[in-house]
Parts: C-alpha cells; structure tokens; sequence
C-alpha cells in the first residue's frame, strides 16, 4: 500500500520508484540485522534536515545582498536585516545601492530591499541575493575524503611527455610545465612541506555561463566547485563584483593553505591553487578577461588585427597582443575618474578592467580560451551551414554564385605595364585558348591584373587567393553564355532529401547520438554542439560526396571545389577535437583551416569573415600552449546548467539562486560519502545499483 500512494498519489516516475524499492528492501535487511533494539523506530528522525547535518553534507555558505542593477554585493548579516527593519518600521526609504562606478559617478541608488507580508506579518527582505560557496571548506572536504586525494596526488606525479609524444592533457602542456609559483620554482614540481608531506598543486580552469532556471532538463549532478548562481546578466564590467569574491577566495591558495590533516596525512599538507584557463564561449570569455566584444575594433583576444582586415589570412603580419601593456591599459580604465575616461580607453584599446588580474600570475591574453564546442561546432559547422551555405527546405538547392558582390573597392597603386604584362593580360581574356600560368607573375603583377579586368580583391590578399579569383573570372566569363542562375542558398529540398534518405541507411555507433531526422527544417528547430557535430562530420559528407564528388568529370567544377572547401573544414575540426595534440597534428589543422579560409574567400565572394574565423588560426596557438582541448573544454560545465535546470526549486528570483546553489551542493557532497564510504555503500549497495541502471539507460527517443 505505502508503494501505491508514493506511485500513484504522489505520481513518482518508474524508474524513482525502482529506487524507492530498492531503498525499502535496505531498510527492512537493516532492521532485521538490528532486531535486538526495541527502540530503534525512535531514531529515526522526524525531519530530513536532522539527517543533513548528521551526514553533514550542507556547504559554508556566504550570503550577500545584491544590487538589481548594477549586482554591486553587501554582506547579508544579522545587522544588515535589523538596520533594514528598523527603516521601515520608522517608515523611512529602505536601503539603496549607494556603489559608485567611477569617483565622479552619482551613486547608483538602486533600492535594495522589498517588503513581505505572510500570515498579516510584514518584514523585509533582500530583491536580490546572490549567495557564495566557501573554497577553503570545499577544498578541505574533498582531501578529507579517501580516494579523491590519491588520485589527485597520483596525477600530480605524472611525467611529462617525451620530446616529440604528443601531450593528452593540460598537465601535459608547456603552460603548465613552464608556470612558476609564488616562489619561483615550477609549479609542476611539489615542495615538501612543513609537516614533511609533499605540497598538493592544483589547476582549476574558470567557467562562466548562462541559463534559464525554469527549463527543465535532464542530466546528472557532477562534483565540481560551485562557486556562486546569480541572477540575470551582469553587462560588461558589473561582473567583476563577482569575480571578486572568487579572486578573493583563490588569492590565499597563491601563496598555499595549511590543512592540519586529509585523508592521506595525518600531520596535514599545504595546498596550492591557481587558475589558468578561462573556458567560455566567446562573449563569457571577453567579459571575464576584460576584452572587448566580437564586434568591437579590436576584436581580438590575441591580436591587434581590427575588424575591418578581417580578410588577413597572414598571422605572420598580425601584432600580437602585450600582456603587460594590456594590464597597464585595464588600470589606466580602472582608476579613470570619468565615464569618458573610461570610454575612449575602451574604444581606442578595447580593454577594460577584470578583477581577475588581481591575481598576480594572471595573463589575460594567453589564459584567456574560447572552448571548442562554442567555436567549433557551434561557430565554424553552425555559420558554414546556416550562413555561407544558408538552408531552404522549401526551394531546390542553388551553388551560391548567384548573390551580388560586396567588396571593398580594390586600391590603387602605381605598376608598370610592360609587354609581357599586356602579354599576359591578352592570354587571360583568350577565352578559346588554354589559360595562362599563374605561379610565375608575382604579387604586384596580379594585382595590377585583377585592376585592369575589374576584379574586386582585398589589399591583404595573397598571391594563391588572387590567382583563384583571376581564373574564377575567367571561368565565368568563358561560360557567361551558357549559364544558368541558380538560388543563393546550398541546402535546399532536393539535398536535404538526399541527406535524410542516406541518414536512414547510416548506422551509427552507439555513443554516437543520431541527429533530428527532419533537421533543417523550422519545426525540428535548433541543432544543439553534438547534432551539429554529428551532421556536419557524418551525415553531410557520406552525401556529398556521393552527390558532389562521385561521377564528376570536371575536378574544377563549383560544387566539387565546394566540396573540397567543405571537406577541409571536416579534417581541420576533426584534428582540433582529438584527446591529444603533437606538433604533427597542429601543422596538419593549421595547413587545412588556412585552405579553408582562403578558398572560402575564394568560392563566396559576397561572404564577410567572422572572428570565430580569424580566431581558428590561433587555436594553434592554443593547442601548443594549452594542450587538447578536452582538458579544457565547457561540456563539464554545460552539465552543471543541466543539474541546476533539475533541480526542485521555487518560480521565485531571488531565492531560487540560493536553493539551487545548497541543493547542488547537497548532491555533490552526497555522492562524495556514497562513492568513497564503504559503510554507508554496503547498507544502500542495492539502491546505488538501481541509480547506475537508470544512469546508464539510452534516453534517446523517450
């Protein structure tokens, strides 16, 4: 009966009730095993708190009144709530937000507290909290846990790869191997301590995302460091509130923390840590280093290229960016005493100022990282689809060559035209004759030809993308008689068919999700970084290269180099998203998205670059400096958004942060005692087995 009302009152899905089972059977085994205590049903607590604080999986909290709009914190005290109450009882304006940003600024003036009635009782209470994890206590937790310690020590004596292995991890990577403590040795290598134990070194890597609290999702609770969920989204500099509290949590484990025992030491050991990488997607990524946006100038993270030379494919001619200069400028914006100050650094530099470079060791440019899947399968797959490519479900596909150009006036220069010039000049435009070579003219003379033929090409072009846009015209005037005009768009009803029927007779690997059947199309909807994955390495090349590639007689056909174009793409990510990096592997991406690029240039004219473009020629950089990226990559974090979306938790804002951030915290501490407490894991061994069945069923298509 007590198993009917919880599945059928209370509406508890199967598999809960599976585990509700499992739990019931624990029980009864663990009261027969205890029959000899009469009183044993008087232990067991009448409220479910009384078992937290026993099993004491409840984290150190910091709360903090927060600033609707500016998200400026004050401490949440005890005297904070009676200065607040004692306001309006004297029925005088509540508290504002009296943050300034800059010293000559007017206050903000946000009110920062409301009034509650409950029950015909009215008091006060924060608009907005935003409640903080404490670090030294987590920390402590995790090396008081058996286990957890030795692995992290076991990892921490690793041996760096041989010269010319390939690296399979951050630790791996020279940023890591090179990286100096607070005493000037490598950071790598531990110190014995003062108790006589060796020093514990950790790297965390910072994320910072977004997501909506009432969409529910599934996924499964992970133990990481929780530092903080917070409301809204804080525009520009109103972050660094927040990342002050982080950097003020990290600052001590610079110089290392004490611990007076873990699970390995009895005597205690010091503790290290630093922050190395920022993972987010694009903008997360240039707010919390302090850069500018995408769109800005400078746009860059790395470089002092402007927007406006997009097109320069050359990296040997890009001016890297100064680390110390750029502290320097985040200072000057920092300590400006006007808003205007503050914008003419902004817009002149596009650098403001973060918190986290109060972290000595900090380096905004090279630390700073855009994670793989924002950049690779949701930026290059995603805009080469929807963007170069665009879909039409509705329309027959087109070769996109039909679209009016949109370049930039080609400049003029002084070049003298001699005979071998006009020579070359009349063989170009010979159309009934075999076209002239290309490779020995040099850059000028190319340029001085696509000048006189009146073909539009960027001052940065190279020599190889000029030649390519020389003979696209001559091909297009050759066959301007016979051609047809074709849509705009690539993906249209006739590929999409082509693609899903293939999709259908394509047998996918197990731990290979198979993508919308009907993708493409408005009611399937937005792909998400897998499906895209899925799609653009799989599912579009099986097709196009039967569609394109097989049976073509001209290799110098349209769809066929757009083929070759896209297939370049294909290899280029591939290699960015393997679990190991060598210098034979990023000379292998480097030489394919440079292709990519430039022939892209090439086969759509009117297409502008992106910075997720310019940006994939310094993933090479990444790579060397970084490691793979899986290390460092922000599906860990995407699963925390989902465990948050799980999560029971009131509709309300404001108190909603602070149920998510304790409930999550709850489950990761939990899962820390059922993973390594051998006691507790004999007496629910059955109930942990049903939560790993469910764990491992395959959700897809439910």
């Amino acid at each position: 009966i007590a198993a009917l009302i919880i599945y059928i009152k209370f509406q508890t899905p199967v598999r809960q009730m599976r585990v509700i089972l499992a739990l019931l059977r624990c029980i009864i085994r663990a009261l027969k095993r205890n029959l000899v205590d009469s009183h044993l049903s008087s232990q067991i607590p009448m409220d479910v708190h009384t078992i937290v604080d026993c099993y004491d999986i409840d984290p150190t909290l910091h709360a903090f009144v927060a600033c609707p709009t500016c998200y400026a914190l004050y401490p949440l005290t005890d005297e904070a709530l009676k200065n607040a109450e004692s306001v309006f009882q004297a029925d005088q304006p509540l508290p504002v937000c009296d943050e300034r940003s800059h010293p000559d600024s007017a206050p903000c003036g946000t009110t920062l507290w409301r009034t509650c009635r409950i029950d015909h009782r009215t008091f006060v209470t924060p608009i907005r909290k935003q409640i903080f994890q404490d670090l030294k206590e987590w920390i402590g937790r995790i090396v008081a846990t058996p286990g957890i310690e030795d692995a992290m020590d076991q990892h921490q004596q690793s041996s760096p790869p041989a010269d010319g292995d390939p690296e399979r991890d951050f630790v791996d990577s020279t940023t890591f191997r090179q990286f100096k403590g607070a005493d000037g040795e490598p950071y790598a290598i531990p110190q014995v301590g003062p108790s006589g134990s060796p020093d514990l070194r950790l790297v965390t890597s910072l994320g910072f995302d977004a997501f909506n609290p009432f969409h529910s999702k599934t996924a499964h609770a992970i133990n990481m460091y929780l530092l903080t969920v917070m409301t809204g989204k804080p525009s520009q500099h109103h972050i660094n509130f927040t990342l002050r509290k982080l950097v003020k949590q990290l600052l001590p484990f610079w110089e290392g923390l004490f611990y007076v025992r873990t699970a390995r030491y009895l005597l205690g050991r010091r503790v290290f840590i630093v922050l190395i990488p920022a993972v987010c997607d694009t903008e997360g990524a240039h707010q919390l280093s302090g850069f500018a946006s995408h769109s800005h100038t400078y746009f860059c993270r790395r470089c002092l290229l402007q927007i406006g030379d997009i097109h320069n494919l050359v990296p040997e001619t890009w001016i890297m960016r100064d680390p110390a200069q750029h502290r320097e400028l985040a200072l000057k914006w920092r300590e400006a005493s006007t808003e205007e100050e503050r914008q003419k650094i902004y817009d002149e530099h596009g650098i403001r100022w973060s918190e986290l470079l109060e972290l000595p060791y900090w380096d905004p440019v090279l630390f700073t990282i855009i994670d793989d899947m924002h950049f690779a399968q949701l930026g290059l797959f995603e805009t080469h689809l929807r963007d170069i490519w665009q879909i039409d479900h509705e329309q027959p596909g087109g070769d996109a060559s039909s679209a009016p150009l949109v370049l930039r006036p080609a400049p003029s220069f002084a070049f003298n035209k001699d005979s071998a010039f006009e020579k070359l000049k009349s063989k170009m435009l010979d159309f009934s004759g075999k076209p002239p070579s290309l490779s020995k003219p040099n850059l000028q003379t190319l340029k001085a030809l696509c000048q006189d033929l009146g073909i539009h090409y960027n001052s940065i072009d190279s020599k190889r993308i000029l030649a390519a846009r020389i003979m696209d015209y001559r091909q297009e005037h050759r066959d301007t008689p016979l051609k047809q005009t074709l849509p705009r768009h690539v993906i249209g009803r006739d590929l999409l068919e082509e693609v899903w029927a293939d999709m259908k007779r394509t047998v996918l690997p197990t731990w290979i999700q198979a993508p919308p059947p009907n993708w493409g199309t408005p009611a399937q909807g937005k792909l998400s970084a897998e499906e895209y994955k899925v799609v653009c390495s799989i599912s579009l090349v099986i097709t196009l290269i039967r569609v394109w590639g097989y049976g073509t007689e001209d290799a110098q056909s349209r769809r066929f180099q757009m083929l070759l174009n896209y297939l370049d793409l294909v290899h280029a990510i591939h290699v960015l998203l393997l679990r190991e990096t060598s210098w034979q592997s990023r000379e292998y991406y480097r030489s394919h998205m440079q292709r990519y690029l430039e022939t892209v240039l090439v086969l759509y004219p009117d297409f502008t670059l992106k910075p997720n473009h310019h940006f994939s020629l310094h993933v090479v950089t990444d790579l060397e400096t970084m490691g793979p990226g899986h290390a460092r990559s922000t599906p860990v974090f995407e699963r925390i958004n989902h465990s948050l979306q799980e999560l029971n938790a009131n509709q309300h804002l404001g108190e909603v942060e602070a149920t998510m951030l304790t409930a999550y915290c709850r489950q990761a501490n939990l899962q820390l005692i059922l993973d390594h407490n051998a006691d507790v894991r004999q007496d629910v061994d059955e109930a942990l087995n049903a939560l790993k069945n469910i764990e491992r069923e395959d959700h897809r298509g439910m």
